[in-house]
């Protein structure tokens, strides 16, 4: 669109009401000037020659929207929805109106509904030529781009066995009864395989096949072994790109064929020289078998560890970002390690590459494969080591070197530094076997935290594995250990003490865990209660402040004060409602803002009927029978009214400062409900509220 040509162009003037559209033609282009009460709304440009249009708005701004967004849509925008009513706003004049058809190539007049509409429809069609016009040549730039990325390796699927596999096997063949070597393919009886010792083999034996002489692994219980694994494959494209190729490898090793199969998942172009950005596009693999970067239809992701094909690394990475890395991956190929080269590849930071390269050193291979994907999605690494550390013991934060040696003598992982870091920090010392059971059973320092007071680590793993094998051997170490934690949590609860042996270390934990468990469920009112007093313990004095003030009677009702906090928790689970088992109440009649009375029957003093929530004005917010329901409650109110004018009566200066804050706090509550739109809650207190009189 020519803006420069249609801004220099003087737009008509317009003095007739209602909405109007005057045609002009500057050169090719048709100008629609739309008016509403004589004032310019827009100008929509057409050029129907090169299938164009663009909308010149008063404010200066030009717009890529169609006619029947010109009308003012946003205020007039039941037009959108309905084109019989955008018609009403077309109005122009029968000359104007001929001249678009003229240029439109229609022979004959018709309707200025038809008219708008072939407007519309023609704009319609040319946007949708013009989308599949460009989503052709975006095509076609893939295309072009992939045609360039060059044939996996022939050699990958092999490459593959031998490193992710590494070893060959004997599988039966059940049609001859013999073993058969899956590199000679030749087969013979069990006898004439044995261990190098002469014993009779076994399941899982490494021995050597009696044909060609290589060392197998001898298979009687599978018939086939199963392996998948993600695997890199790093490629020079030409001068200006390489490519990075994340494929899947899965297939089986039977006793007939070896049978590998690539699938090739995600292509990640990264530029060289000048054009060195980290990852220029990322393609992924489509429903047919073609890469495209506008979207990811399978949902493919690149697993945590891969292997890197070998070959073509100095030549794919050099020029780029991650050049660095070159010498080091060649080596960690060479090494077979399985790490997440993904996240390396994309990581700049020399401290990385540092950090690598002194695990690689060192030979920590386990926890160097565990580090090489701990990034966060800024790209920052977040792992347990101390990437900034100059020295082993600064990275791996020990100071005692032999603990360090031990971690690499043993190829440990995060969770055995974890434990050797626990043990110098506490200067507790780590026997093999309880470290051992502590990688087995995969047990972090937390899950452990209960036994540093009571037990070193040895009695910790000699007192659970006891307790497993003789009380839950249906149980796992982790599920004992959470029953011995909710067993010393029951005690704490009871009041027990728990720095008695006979307490912490019990003989027979399943039976005085459920012991416990029986006694707080008997207990339960008094120790919620007893918890109440603990974090609020006011409450209790606030009760015996009160109950002159508010406790009254009359021949058939009376409003009890409860004088202790379980008296609250019995009422709620008396009448099965919440009074005695929510924070908030106990916290409010310790500020002074509500308290809880009781309302019962004269004739029967001792059995809860209702549970009052009350402000010190005597305003009731909230009053609850049995599960939360309201028996007889229209008998009840006079009552509740006459106690409420007792209440004025007997309120002072304080009381009166106290009411005031209460019935603040109680607006503000009112109005954060509102606010988040609470209806149910707003009505369950509306229907219960009940203001004092002079509140």
């Amino acid at each position: 669109m020519r803006k420069k040509l249609i801004e220099s162009t003087q737009p008509p003037e317009c003095r007739k009401q209602g909405w109007w559209t005057i045609v002009q033609e500057t050169e090719d282009i048709i100008v629609l000037n739309i008016f509403c009460d004589g004032i310019l709304k827009s100008r929509h440009c057409i050029d129907i020659s090169k299938k164009n249009y663009a909308t010149w708005l008063p404010r200066g701004e030009w717009t890529a929207r169609k006619l029947e967004w010109s009308y003012d849509i946003e205020t007039e925008w039941q037009y959108r929805y309905y084109n019989k009513n955008k018609v009403k706003l077309f109005k122009l004049s029968d000359s104007d109106k001929k001249l678009l058809y003229e240029r439109f190539g229609e022979d004959s007049q018709k309707s200025r509904s038809y008219l708008f509409e072939l407007i519309s429809r023609s704009e319609y069609e040319w946007a949708c030529e013009r989308r599949e016009e460009g989503e052709k040549r975006r095509q076609k730039r893939v295309d072009d781009i992939m045609s360039k990325i060059p044939p996996l390796p022939d050699d990958i699927t092999d490459w593959f066995y031998k490193t992710a596999v590494g070893e060959d096997f004997a599988f039966k063949n059940e049609e001859t009864g013999k073993f058969v070597c899956t590199v000679c393919h030749k087969g013979a009886k069990r006898e004439r395989y044995c261990r190098d010792n002469g014993e009779p083999v076994r399941n899982n034996d490494i021995v050597s096949c009696p044909h060609c002489g290589s060392r197998i692994r001898f298979k009687t219980l599978k018939r086939s072994v199963f392996a998948s694994k993600d695997v890199v494959v790093v490629q020079p494209v030409d001068d200006m790109m390489s490519v990075i190729r994340f494929c899947n490898v899965i297939g089986n090793v039977t006793v007939k064929e070896t049978d590998f199969h690539v699938y090739e998942k995600i292509r990640v172009l990264t530029g060289k020289g000048a054009n060195t950005a980290p990852h220029k596009n990322v393609y992924y693999e489509q429903y047919r078998g073609a890469f495209d970067n506008k979207s990811n239809p399978r949902q493919h992701r690149t697993e945590d560890k891969q292997y890197m094909y070998p070959i073509g690394i100095k030549e794919a990475l050099e020029g780029t970002k991650a050049e660095a890395w070159t010498a080091l991956f060649t080596e960690f190929v060479a090494a077979g390690m399985e790490l997440a080269y993904d996240d390396l590849i994309t990581c700049f930071d020399g401290d990385m590459h540092t950090l690598m390269e002194l695990l690689f050193r060192g030979r920590f291979y386990r926890l160097m494969s565990e580090e090489s994907g701990r990034f966060s999605s800024t790209g920052a690494y977040c792992g347990v080591l101390n990437i900034k550390g100059t020295s082993m013991e600064e990275v791996f934060r020990i100071s005692d070197r032999q603990l360090i040696n031990r971690l690499r003598d043993r190829n440990g992982d995060n969770l055995m530094l974890e434990w050797l870091q626990w043990s110098e920090r506490n200067h507790k010392k780590l026997s093999d076997k309880v470290l051992a059971w502590l990688m087995k059973n995969r047990l972090h320092t937390s899950s452990m935290a209960w036994a540093k007071l009571k037990f070193s680590p040895e009695q910790a793993m000699n007192y659970i594995e006891r307790q497993r094998r003789e009380q839950y051997c249906e149980k796992s170490i982790r599920e004992v250990i959470s029953q011995y934690e909710d067993y010393m949590d029951m005690c704490r609860r009871l009041k027990k003490d728990t720095s008695d042996e006979m307490v912490f270390r019990p003989r027979e934990l399943r039976r005085r865990h459920d012991e416990a468990a029986a006694e707080i469920k008997e207990r339960e009112a008094e120790i919620t209660a007893d918890e109440y007093s603990q974090r609020y313990p006011n409450a209790e004095k606030v009760f015996k402040e009160i109950a002159g003030k508010l406790e009254y009677r009359n021949d058939k009702y009376m409003i009890v004060v409860p004088k202790k906090n379980v008296d609250i928790v019995k009422e709620g689970r008396e009448l099965h409602h919440c009074a005695g088992a929510s924070d908030r109440y106990f916290d409010r009649i310790a500020q002074n803002e509500t308290y809880i009375c009781f309302l019962r029957k004269t004739e029967e003093p001792d059995k809860p009927y209702y549970t009052i929530e009350v402000e010190p004005g005597g305003t009731i917010r909230q009053h609850r029978g049995m599960d939360d329901e309201e028996p007889e409650i229209e008998e009840v109110k006079p009552f509740l009214r006459e106690w409420q004018r007792e209440i004025r009566k007997r309120m002072n200066h304080e009381d009166h400062a106290l009411a005031a804050a209460s019935r603040q706090k109680r607006e503000e509550n009112i109005r954060e409900l509102q606010e988040k739109n609470n209806t149910r809650v707003l009505e369950g207190l509306m229907e219960d509220f009940m203001e004092a009189a002079g509140y």
